[in-house]
């Protein structure tokens, strides 16, 4: 099984490899038959391609013109506020699809095109369908925690340096650091939101000296956690599977799992907004959904996908029965709405 890497590196480059792949005018969909799809390229993309792409374009006869990566939401913002939407389908992780639907740059999603009733219930919104999700989960390095020995489970685990001693790391975010400062201060997963935010910094100061390093990519985190150099990390359940895959001596721990997503969006005025419905309708059937997990171990959001795959392609999922009991959904609702303030709280505090 072919594993994704997440994709925060590519908002650096890709602006280049949009440029390189796209010439200048060469993505205007107007009149033109073709759609313009914005994804985050590499290996994801590659999968989007075989499992959602091509067969969309073999059953339309159509071209479809991908742009990879790179930042998008302050090009959308100009396209729409130009009338000059060169974009139909654009994948947004889950709080930028919700801050561009705030801010008028998606259109509505036409559920008379797009079936939505198998789609899981935090898959549907206004202005985007879940096109998969990932959870952020905990790798430990097996040669500090050996399997046949007791290791470190979930947040409280994370936080226990007395039992469980030895370097860690983090996203240097605190988006799922502050949730996981709560859980391992006690509180229930399904009491979590609204976050307390004072309680979470100050449980945070009790792990900071324990984190030597701030992290902003995965692939950062495998190597980190496969030399040692950190004997715990929190990072997306797919690319640590993609490196215990690789032999690396990391181990997977799904307790308190994180749970975000990312979702399929028409820009506002986007040309051709009728055949961007279809293609979503398209994506989201089991028979498509089951491919992309099968490619990628990134969960399905049709709920009759699981039925499609076998024991070992369900096992590699953030979604088994078992594992979903014990994991949550980030409320990025909550986050658009206090995300700025925290942030600079968090700049703040890393520096006290």
């Amino acid at each position: 099984m072919t594993m994704i890497n997440r994709r925060r590196f590519l908002e650096a480059a890709g602006g280049v490899a949009a440029a390189t792949l796209l010439p200048v005018g060469a993505s205007r969909a107007q009149g033109d038959g073709k759609l313009v799809f914005v994804g985050w390229g590499g290996s994801y993309q590659d999968a989007q391609r075989k499992a959602h792409l091509d067969p969309f374009k073999a059953a339309k006869g159509i071209e479809v013109t991908e742009i990879p990566g790179g930042p998008r939401l302050a090009k959308l913002k100009a396209q729409v506020e130009a009338n000059n939407v060169e974009w139909n389908i654009i994948d947004l992780e889950w709080s930028d699809m919700l801050r561009a639907g705030r801010a008028g740059l998606l259109e509505p999603i036409d559920t008379a095109v797009v079936d939505t009733s198998k789609i899981v219930p935090e898959g549907k919104n206004e202005f985007g369908i879940m096109n998969c999700y990932y959870s952020m989960v905990f790798g430990r390095n097996t040669k500090h925690f050996p399997a046949d020995k007791p290791g470190p489970e979930g947040w409280k685990g994370f936080w226990d340096v007395a039992n469980f001693p030895g370097p860690r790391c983090l996203k240097d975010t605190p988006k799922g650091a502050l949730e996981g400062a709560l859980i391992a201060d006690g509180v229930a997963i399904a009491d979590l939101y609204p976050l307390d935010i004072d309680r979470a910094f100050r449980k945070l100061d009790e792990l900071k000296p324990h984190i030597t390093n701030w992290y902003s990519g995965a692939a950062q985190v495998v190597q980190l956690l496969s030399s040692g150099e950190v004997v715990l990390a929190s990072t997306s359940h797919n690319r640590l599977q993609a490196a215990v895959a690789d032999d690396a001596p990391i181990a997977i721990d799904w307790t308190d799992g994180r749970l975000d997503s990312d979702f399929w969006c028409v820009p506002r005025g986007a040309p051709h907004k009728e055949l961007a419905m279809e293609f979503i309708a398209s994506a989201t059937q089991a028979d498509q959904q089951a491919e992309m997990a099968r490619l990628t171990s990134l969960g399905p959001t049709n709920a009759d996908a699981m039925g499609l795959l076998n024991e070992e392609e369900r096992n590699g999922l953030p979604s088994t029965e078992e594992r979903m009991g014990g994991q949550f959904w980030t409320n990025n609702d909550w986050w658009l709405d206090n995300e700025e303030k925290i942030q600079n709280q968090w700049e703040v505090w890393k520096l006290t």
